[in-house]
Formats: structure tokens, C-alpha cells, sequence
């Protein structure tokens, strides 16, 4: 259910002349856009009346891997008696912090873990990398996380002085890769609660380089339920950021349609810009702020992250009693935005791609392909083919898909939840091939549904599994189906159509999770 204040009816003239003001304004940089925006729609101070106390515990989690049980430490962030924010010490993202939530109301009293893997899709809630130019893992970097002696915040630090190697970086006008030089790098992250906005991280990057830097990734826009095809899983259903030379905010629809080419066109974003992640359903979104200079963007098409390569300023600016020629300061933060704030952005940006449609398979249903392809600005979203729908042949409805050979899918990696039962099926309707070639064997169509840990292009198959073979023994329509159940590791599956000897018309294509039947009594 949406929330109030995201119902289209309930948009009044003041807040289209809001709009149409804040989109004049925003065509030249600002300091912090998203903070003058915040200000100028003034929303409600809900957690004035919250003091804060927050505290910090480690605990050890364990995790089931492909190769077995993996222990991981994490620092822990609590407010009272609730869960605020988690930091790993070491598997994925080690050293980010992992926000829980914006409103304390929604910080959980109970910590509840992934069994499987620590990655990126089991990770909990949004997430602020803090290494900068820092090498990988927590070794060889002073690290603390301490809580200011009223308990209304906590600063988490990482302190490096030494070689660093890094990649995706630009140095004298060129990409340098693996590039090898001593650093100075002081990043400090404050954890604080804003009246208005809930829980806020706000990051500085200190650096000095002994190599000139042009532009380096330093974060990325990454809340949790940005991308997930799994219904229940979604949590924000358009991506808004603000480009160089745009007026305003620009954005897209988080369907993988649009998600596969949301930046075409498009250049660096706005220095003090942002990007935001629109939750429809609650009014609270997600935001991430950058400045010191522009950044290119990048989009990830499996995960729908921006990554925010910063252009840094010439001159750098100067850090005192620094032993290193090259200095430098990136600011960051990430915050929640409340129903007010999620409410003009939604309706003031540009929403990409109207027009443009694509074939995306739903999960967790039946997907009939009624209204398929489907739209770009649409909320809707499923795993991306290319391959025409046609209306010549149909199991139920009118429409159908058409394969020929091998349809491989494309954006989202499909996440699987550990210890459970799916079912993988389809109703196919074979056509020979008119040649009359019987050398190729009968027609015949499957799917196969191969599990991976990581990358279905690098990794090998953990799994290798097929549905059965629909043959061209019958002209009827015939069901190819597959039942399986996961290891203790939540795995990806990677669901390839297959055609020999002729095509396929397929119709009533499903993934999903096996329901327990409970017997009557």
C-alpha cells in the first residue's frame, strides 16, 4: 500500500510550485542540493523528542559458504536496546557500514542474520564504503568505532599510512591500472540522529597521495531492495540522480529495463549532488550525497548500484604537516529521506525511457505474457530476455514467448533464499524445423537451471540441473518442470531455454518457492 503522502491525488498547488522552484534552483551547483532541498520542503521533525544512546558490541556470526562454515566478526551499532548499524570485520564489504534504518522505530530489537553467505544480497540495509584508497581488508589500518561521552554519536575511523595498489583510476589524464604509490588517508564517519531525516552517516575522506589522482570511485548509492526481482524482497522502485548540463533531477524506473542502459546520454553528476532510492510503499527513501567534485557514474546492471567516481578538484587543497604533494577531501553522506522529501522528487524528476518496453520474465507467479514486453517506467520488473512475444500460439490467454535455440538472460543475478524447495516449469509448444533435416534428432525444449556462488561467467556450476525434455512425440502443449532445494549457502540460479531441432512457443513461465501443504486433519 502506498503511502499518504505518495497517493496522486493528494498533490496540491503549493508543492507543484515547490517543485517548479527547487528545479530552477538546482540547474547550478550547490554545496549540499539535497540539503537545500531538505530545507526548503521543511518536514516534520518526527524524532526531536528521541535522545539517542547508542553503544557498541562485537559479535561473531557464522556463515555457510560453498567450501563450508565461515566465522566473520562485526562491530555493532545499537541505539538502547536496538540494532542501528553492523560493520564486518572481514568477508564481503569488510569495513562498511551497514545502516539498519533511518526512523528509530524501524531499527530492529532483534539481529537477525543471514545463514548463508554475507553478500550482496543478503547484506543488511544501506551501505557506506569508508576505505577510499585504503587496500582491502582491515590489516594494516588503524580502526576505531567510539561513542561520544553523551551517547548521541558515534564516530567510526580508518587511519592508513603506507602502499596502497588500486585500480579504476585516473592519473594524469589516464586509466591507470594496479597502479602502486604511499598514501596518507584519514576517513571519519559520524553516526548522528537528524530531527527530520532519522539516522544519518556523514563521511569525510582525507587523503594525500603521492600520485596526482584525476578521478577515483569512492562510493556507491547501495540500500538493500534496490534491484530484487523477488516481489517481496523490493523495497524502492525509481533511482533519481543529478546530472551535469540537466536541469533539476533525472531518473528511472528500478526495472531491469531500464536499470541496463539507465545512464545512456547522461554525464557526470552534479559536484554536491546526489543520488536517492524513491520507496513508494512507506515514503522513505534512501539518499547518498557527494562533494568534492563531479563524478562519473556507473550503474551496476546485475545490482542497480551508482557508483560515484569523483573527479577531484586541481589544486587539491591542503592538509597541514602532510609529507605527500598531493591532497585531497571528499565529502559523503548517507540519509533517509521522509515522505515529504520522496514526494517531490518523485513527482519533479524526469522519468527516463517513456515508450520504451522490454521482455521481463516475472518470478514468484505465473508470468502469462499478457502485457508483455513490458514498460520502462513501470514498477514492474522480472528477468530480462530478448526474444519476441507473439500472439500466433498461446497455452492460456493470447500471448506467448518465442524461442529459437539458446535464450540466455540478462541484468539482475536471481537470488535464492538457503534450505528451500522452488519450482522451475513451463508449458512448451514445439515446431519442427522446416527443413526436414531428421540428421538433428526430434524437436525438443528444457530449461536448464544451473546454481552459482558469485558469477555465472567466472564461477563453475555448483549445481547442474535440468527440467525434463518436452519432444515432438505430441503436438499438444507440454509441461517441462523442475523441483530442487537449495544447500545451506543461498545460491543464484542462472535459467537458460533450450531449443533443438526446431523452435518453441513458451507460455506460463515459473520460479518460485515450493508453499509447505499442511494435511487436512
Amino acid at each position: 500500500m502506498r503511502h499518504p503522502l505518495l497517493h496522486p491525488f493528494r498533490l496540491v498547488q503549493p508543492l507543484l510550485a515547490l517543485i517548479a522552484f527547487l528545479c530552477i534552483a538546482s540547474a547550478t551547483a550547490h554545496a549540499d542540493e539535497l540539503a537545500e532541498l531538505i530545507t526548503k520542503v521543511d518536514p516534520p521533525a518526527r524524532f526531536a523528542e528521541h535522545t539517542p544512546r547508542f553503544s557498541v558490541e562485537e559479535r561473531t556470526f557464522s556463515f555457510q559458504h560453498v567450501t563450508g562454515t565461515k566465522e566473520t566478526k562485526f562491530r555493532i551499532l545499537k541505539d538502547g536496546d536496538r540494532f542501528v548499524a553492523v560493520i564486518p570485520e572481514s568477508e564481503f564489504r569488510d569495513g562498511t557500514i551497514f545502516l539498519l534504518a533511518f526512523r528509530p522505530e524501524d531499527a530492529p530489537a532483534e539481529l537477525a542474520m543471514p545463514t548463508g553467505r554475507w553478500h550482496i544480497d543478503t547484506s543488511l540495509g544501506a551501505e557506506m564504503k569508508t576505505e577510499g584508497l585504503i587496500p582491502r581488508g582491515l590489516k594494516g589500518s588503524d580502526v576505531s568505532l567510539v561513542v561520544s561521552d553523551d551517547g548521541s554519536r558515534a564516530t567510526y575511523t580508518r587511519r592508513y599510512k603506507g602502499e596502497t595498489t588500486q585500480s579504476r583510476l585516473r592519473s594524469g589524464g589516464q586509466q591507470i591500472k594496479n597502479a602502486q604509490f604511499a598514501i596518507d588517508e584519514t576517513n571519519t564517519f559520524v553516526l548522528s540522529l537528524d530531527p527530520a531525516t532519522g539516522y544519518t552517516v556523514s563521511g569525510t575522506f582525507e587523503f594525500a597521495s603521492e600520485l596526482p589522482i584525476d578521478e577515483w570511485e569512492f562510493v556507491s548509492g547501495a540500500p538493500r531492495g534496490r534491484y530484487s526481482l523477488w516481489p517481496d524482497q523490493r523495497r524502492y522502485f525509481r533511482t533519481v540522480i543529478t546530472p551535469e548540463g540537466v536541469d533539476g533531477w533525472v531518473g528511472w524506473a528500478t526495472n531491469q529495463g531500464a536499470i541496463g542502459k539507465a545512464l545512456q546520454g547522461l554525464g557526470k553528476n552534479r559536484d554536491g549532488g546526489f543520488t536517492a532510492y524513491l520507496n513508494q510503499d512507506t515514503g522513505w527513501s534512501a539518499a547518498t550525497t557527494l562533494g568534492g567534485g563531479p563524478a562519473s557514474m556507473a550503474v551496476c546492471t546485475a545490482h542497480a548500484d551508482v557508483d560515484f567516481r569523483v573527479t577531484l578538484p586541481a589544486p587539491p587543497i591542503d592538509l597541514p604537516d602532510s609529507p605527500t604533494p598531493h591532497r585531497y577531501r571528499v565529502h559523503h553522506r548517507l540519509l533517509g529521506l521522509p515522505p515529504e522529501v520522496t514526494r517531490v522528487l518523485w513527482d519533479g524528476m524526469s522519468l527516463r525511457f517513456d515508450g520504451d518496453t522490454q521482455l521481463m520474465l516475472r518470478v514468484g507467479g505465473v508470468e502469462d505474457f499478457e502485457d508483455q514486453p513490458l514498460p520502462l517506467t513501470g514498477d514492474a520488473t522480472g528477468i530480462k530476455y530478448d526474444a519476441p512475444v507473439t500472439t500466433d500460439h498461446a497455452h492460456s490467454g493470447h500471448r506467448s514467448m518465442l524461442v529459437e535455440k539458446e535464450l540466455r538472460p540478462g541484468g539482475a543475478q536471481i537470488n535464492l533464499q538457503p534450505n528451500t524447495t522452488y519450482r522451475l516449469s513451463a508449458w512448451v509448444k514445439l515446431v519442427p524445423d522446416e527443413s526436414g533435416d531428421t540428421a538433428r534428432g526430434p524437436t525438443e525444449a528444457w530449461i536448464t537451471g544451473n546454481l552459482y556462488e558469485w558469477s555465472p561467467f567466472s564461477n563453475t556450476w555448483v549445481v547442474e540441473q535440468e527440467t525434463h525434455h518436452a519432444t515432438s512425440a505430441t503436438e499438444d502443449w507440454q509441461e517441462i518442470h523442475l523441483e530442487f532445494t537449495t544447500p545451506e549457502w543461498d545460491p543464484f540460479i542462472f535459467p537458460v531455454f533450450r531449443v533443438k531441432g526446431g523452435k518453441a512457443y513458451l507460455d506460463d513461465f515459473s520460479l518460485a518457492i515450493v508453499e509447505n501443504e499442511v494435511e487436512p486433519e
